[in-house]
């Protein structure tokens, strides 16, 4: 996101590493050499617990996994397998096999595993993808050059100059 026509002057973004607060570090914001803001926790894998658990063919219950956030790939190339092109309802079989990368000691996350999962199991993980896959703006800290009132505000795709 281009950052072009915020005035130093009316908003002063405060850029920091990180924080010694108790709450934890403040996120880390920078902006690369086209002046493109980014975020430099940015987070990629998520941890969960599914309701009920995977069983496997020993009779071991799996239900501590981690999921990856999406990529293009992982929604378009399943696209072209053919369970899919005969059932759509399978796309969602594939990318989750394709974005959970852990499930308790499970060696190899595949669509097997995701088809054996409890319906409950299936919604739950279905939500956690669309929860952590939405896009959401950015937010940056911000001080008010008025009052110099530090507080924290979204940082919108499309930026209009403040007047």
């Amino acid at each position: 996101m281009l950052v072009e026509g915020l005035e130093s002057d009316r908003i002063r973004l405060l850029l920091t590493l990180s924080s010694s607060s108790a709450r934890g570090p403040e996120p880390c914001l920078t902006f690369d050499e086209a002046g493109v803001f980014f975020d430099m926790q940015f987070k990629t894998e998520y941890e969960f617990e599914l309701p009920r658990g995977y069983i496997d063919d020993q009779g071991n219950l799996h239900r501590k996994g981690i999921m990856r956030l999406a990529t293009a790939a992982d929604e378009v190339l399943p696209m072209r397998d053919p369970r899919v092109q005969q059932n759509p309802g399978y796309l969602t079989i594939i990318v989750l096999a394709r974005v959970v990368t852990k499930l308790g000691d499970v060696r190899a996350i595949d669509t097997k595993v995701i088809e054996k999962l409890f319906t409950s199991d299936l919604l739950f993980l279905q939500n956690l993808y669309r929860q952590i896959n939405e896009m959401e703006d950015p937010k940056v800290k911000v001080v008010c050059p008025k009052c110099e009132n530090e507080f924290t505000t979204s940082l919108g795709f499309l930026l209009e100059p403040v007047e």
